[in-house]
């Protein structure tokens, strides 16, 4: 046994930096009661692999599927083991694990939980002790597939859950190990936690302390390793960074390492913090008992305490109960008192707030110019309050992580608070051109690194145009060419020089429209693959290649109208370039000069001003315009736009700025409430059909669905669709499409979604239906003192119900003793191409159905030819005898055995009528069906019937002694428990002696 670890104590004094402004709390989701959740009380999360929420609360469980919340619960009718959830957790396959406090449940939550057989449930009962006791608290799949169920006061039950023989093995006492010994396992019975660490140890959390199980050095009956100096724990979490952390009651939080000598750090903050998490920047989450959440940096915790309350966020309420973040990585948080708060980060915006002056939020929000440097800090230019820094590997959200500089700073080393660009040279250097305040405040700076003192003035220098070298003071863009030249745009020419020389003023040199360039005003600069440098202007578009000689010459694009104030190469190579008035133009080629494409609001820009773009991911592109932000998601010949207004998370309509960071983050500068960041999510969205056509005689059709996505609203939704694998639509906002002109037989339509990120549904929704006719089915039927006959033929027959006549034949006219009943069926000559069902019933006064009996047919020569036929007593004195015939003539019962050949086989399966309504609905297809099949020999036959899901839902016979023939059995459309079944497709099987057949027919009660 491992030596107990050493108890470390934490000696820093922490500054909890209280979170109270109001710039984030737009991104806290509220959901309870009034939105469908079944109680207040939350008491877990998680989520299945379709990305379904599910919710633990006193009330049942819950499943929110992006768009409205299902509950389940015994008071609803569904078969849970109990209501009152303490747990929930997922193993490898997908499966649930519900903890109650009166035992466990079991659910595939792709199965229909309607179904009572959906639910399997476990109690100290029926697991003959498996379960020491049924107050579950937590449950855990170890790395080898067991189940670890925490037993409250009872210990710990692991199941081993591999089926064997086909029988549910956690009903198997001999598959469940027992673990109770607080000796050498546990410290307590009273256990409240369970965790697994990167390490594949499991953790057990309890009230007098924790302890380690390590599956490569104990055994389950064996000594594991404890610790009891970690205290009353109640919740474990093991980060990223290879820690475990302690939650505990009365106590601060303590992390371990997870490898030996596992040392304890203490840390004083953060009291009674009983649920743990860690967000996608692996901060971790502390959630306490009543006073909300702290979020710390484990990597810098002395300075990184972010912390949420009621009070100062929109977060739902400060007990917190649960903690989950989702696959899309918002933090989920289960209340106990006011529900599900839900933090998402797709948009956070931060803006300008009056009461905080000089923070991170700009008293000035124009935000004009983003960049990220080489030492992954990201640099943001304002008009009117200088230069803010901040580290991207830091907590955005704290306002002493960023760095302001301004030009009333002590140092006066920044010559103006506008900032119109800042850009990184290839040694290091930041340039930061701005516009003059005063003829004091003015010119061009550079800043050499190191950059973690800015206050130093021997980092900085400043150019100005009346030293000679600079055009202009006002300097708009910055571009680095691949002879390491700098340009510098200004508002008065385009100057040049090396970025080794800079300080030499002769070295400069300046370009106007005297050199050809379309304007002086210099907006926007680029050098492209080609190593061609492009100038937009306030009167057009200009190239060169300065590297191609020693004389610079511009070329004018002459297609390019207007103020050119954004230029981007995308990386296929193709040039973007956006104006003041006439939209974007796109190059296809970084060779080709000539040939460009025009979009503006017709195709779907928000606005013609085009400022900024920015590629997001391969054939995605952002514009920043005068009227929201716009993006093109280009897929094969389908272009998609999208804009993206306040309601969506953007916080101002005027963006200036467009900028990705190298985590993949869009940043976004506007004209007045600051900057938003932008995560886009890569989870796709899922398409689902509202309304299920299986069958339809109408000519005309509307089919509905709808897309599912938690952080897109049900406008942002796009929508593509095909018929009979046909080409793909373009995206629509609509969720209904109507089909016109339906021909008979089979059809596919198939719908995609995409949600507001651009993520398209590869998998698609399908609905597979049927055009039929609209015409009734024929029933012919005749009945008189001696008995009862009636036909019953497919709706394509109808027209030939009124000709077909049916009549007794007389005994004496047989003359056979052994024909009990016989009919004429005419004409005669009617073949039919698909069966119909004869059923021939009499008054069995003399006990007939003590012997053999069948339904014959006459061939041409007088001779009998056995039919076959189910055989059912109806009465004392009423027998009957179905089975399916193909032709007209004359039939009778007859007391005669069919031969058999060889072993029974199965053929001949049919349905009549392959589409029927058990619930009426004026369908006219009837309200049964005629199963048929041919036996070769005499037979016990089982016939079933299945959903297209693989569930039984009625057994019509179970293992009948059938004779040889064509058998024929009705089903009246309705499920073991005597209820009509929903429209949709079935599969009847047939079964005798090991053969099996199958053949679908369709419900249709609408």
């Amino acid at each position: 046994m491992k030596s107990d670890t050493s108890k470390i104590s934490f000696g820093v004094a922490f500054s909890l930096f209280v979170f109270c402004g109001l710039a984030y709390s737009q991104n806290w989701v509220n959901y309870s009661e009034p939105h469908g959740l079944s109680s207040y009380f939350i008491s877990a999360i998680v989520e299945d692999n379709h990305t379904n929420i599910w919710v633990g609360t006193d009330k049942g469980v819950n499943r929110f599927d992006g768009r409205e919340w299902t509950i389940y619960s015994r008071v609803k009718g569904e078969a849970i083991i109990d209501d009152d959830i303490k747990t929930i957790a997922k193993d490898r396959e997908g499966n649930l694990w519900i903890g109650t406090a009166n035992g466990l449940s079991k659910i595939d939550p792709e199965s229909d939980l309607r179904d009572p057989q959906s639910w399997k449930n476990y109690d100290s009962d029926n697991t003959k002790g498996g379960l020491v006791t049924n107050l579950i608290t937590a449950v855990l799949e170890d790395s080898s597939g067991n189940i670890w169920v925490a037993c409250f006061r009872g210990g710990l039950s692991i199941a081993n859950p591999k089926p064997r023989l086909g029988q549910d093995p956690l009903l198997d006492p001999k598959n469940w190990t027992i673990v109770k010994s607080t000796t050498d396992q546990l410290p307590s019975l009273r256990i409240f936690a369970l965790e697994k660490d990167n390490n594949s140890n499991i953790w057990i959390g309890t009230s007098a302390g924790a302890s380690r199980y390590n599956p490569h050095e104990h055994t389950l009956d064996g000594k594991w390793d404890l610790k009891p100096a970690l205290g009353n724990v109640r919740s474990i979490f093991a980060d990223s960074y290879g820690y475990v952390w302690f939650g505990r009651a009365g106590k601060g939080v303590a992390r371990v390492l997870a490898t030996p000598p596992f040392l304890i750090e203490e840390f004083p903050f953060a009291i009674n913090a009983e649920k743990i998490g860690e967000d996608s920047d692996r901060k971790i989450w502390l959630g306490t008992t009543d006073d909300g959440i702290f979020v710390v940096d484990p990597q810098a915790l002395a300075d990184s305490t972010l912390h949420f309350t009621q009070q100062t966020s929109r977060l739902s309420d400060d007990a917190i109960r649960a903690i989950f973040r989702d696959s899309e990585s918002d933090m989920w948080i289960g209340t106990g008192n006011e529900g599900i708060s839900r933090y998402d980060i797709s948009w956070i915006n931060f803006s300008r707030d009056p009461a905080r002056p000089f923070d991170l939020t700009f008293n000035s929000a124009v935000i004009p110019t983003i960049i990220e440097d080489d030492s992954r800090h990201l640099w943001l230019g304002t008009d009117g309050e200088g230069l803010r820094r901040i580290n991207l590997t830091s907590n955005l959200l704290l306002d002493n992580n960023w760095t302001a500089h301004r030009k009333e700073d002590q140092d006066k080393t920044l010559s103006s608070n506008h900032i119109n660009t800042i850009f990184q040279d290839d040694t290091g250097k930041i340039w930061v051109g701005t516009t003059p305040e005063d003829d004091q405040y003015k010119g061009l700076n550079v800043i050499k690194p190191p950059f973690s003192d800015l206050k130093n003035s021997n980092n900085w220098d400043t150019f100005t145009a009346e030293e000679g070298g600079l055009a202009d003071n006002t300097v708009n863009t910055i571009a680095q060419d691949r002879s390491r030249y700098l340009w510098f745009g200004t508002e008065n020419g385009l100057s040049r020089v090396h970025v080794d020389s800079a300080k030499f003023i002769p070295s400069w040199k300046t370009f106007t429209t005297a050199d050809s360039l379309a304007d002086t005003s210099i907006q926007a600069l680029l050098v492209d693959d080609g190593s061609r440098l492009w100038i937009g202007t306030n009167a057009g578009l200009n190239w060169t290649n300065p590297t191609a000689s020693a004389t610079i010459k511009f070329e004018r694009i002459a297609a390019v109208k207007g103020f050119v104030q954004a230029i981007f190469q995308d990386r296929d190579g193709n040039l973007w370039f956006g104006t003041n008035r006439n939209g974007v133009y796109k190059i296809n080629a970084a060779s080709d000069t000539t040939t460009l494409i025009n979009f503006t609001t017709a195709n779907g820009l928000a606005s013609n001003s085009v400022r900024a773009i920015v590629q997001q991911r391969p054939n995605e592109y952002w514009f920043a315009t005068g009227s929201g932000l716009t993006r093109l998601r280009v897929s094969g010949v389908d272009s998609l736009w999208t804009t993206f207004k306040a309601e969506d998370g953007l916080q101002d309509l005027s963006v200036f700025e467009a900028f990705k960071d190298s985590k993949g983050d869009l940043w976004f500068g506007t004209a007045s409430n600051g900057v938003t960041r932008h995560r886009v999510k890569p989870q796709p969205p899922e398409t689902f059909m509202t309304s299920k056509l299986d069958v339809t005689t109408a000519n005309n059709v509307i089919m509905s669905f709808r897309g599912v996505d938690r952080n897109t609203s049900p406008p942002m939704f796009r929508y593509s669709f095909r018929f009979d694998n046909g080409a793909w639509s373009p995206f629509l906002t609509s969720e209904q499409v109507p089909i016109f002109g339906l021909t008979l037989g089979r059809h596919v339509f198939d719908v995609r979604a995409a949600d507001m990120d651009g993520n398209i549904d590869s998998t698609f929704a399908t609905d597979v239906f049927y055009k039929i006719a609209a015409r009734l089915g024929g029933k012919v039927e005749f009945q008189d003192s001696r008995g009862r006959i009636a036909l019953y033929l497919s709706p394509e027959k109808v027209e030939t119900v009124k000709e077909i006549k049916i009549n007794r034949v007389e005994n004496y006219v047989l003359k056979d003793s052994l024909s009990i009943l016989a009919y004429d069926i005419q004409p005669e000559a009617l073949t039919l191409d698909k069966p119909a069902t004869l059923t021939v019933a009499f008054k069995d006064t003399l006990g007939y159905r003590q012997n053999k009996l069948a339904i014959f047919r006459q061939g041409k020569n007088s001779e009998w030819i056995g039919i076959g036929g189910v055989v059912k007593v109806e009465n004392d004195t009423l027998t009957s005898l179905t089975t399916a015939i193909t032709e007209f003539g004359r039939y009778a019962v007859r007391r005669e055995n069919i031969a058999g050949i060889g072993r029974t086989a199965i053929s001949d399966v049919n349905i009549q009528p392959r589409i029927f309504s058990p619930a009426g609905g004026g369908q006219g297809h009837g309200d049964r069906a005629g199963i048929s099949f041919h036996l070769s020999n005499n037979a016990g036959v089982t016939v079933k019937i299945y959903n297209v899901a693989g569930r039984l839902k009625r057994t019509l016979r179970e293992n009948v002694s059938l004779q040889v023939g064509t058998n024929a059995i009705e089903w009246d459309g309705r499920d073991d428990d005597g209820k009509v079944c929903v429209s949709g497709l079935y599969i009847v099987t047939i079964e005798a002696q090991g053969n099996v057949k199958t053949k679908t027919v369709a419900v249709l009660n609408k």
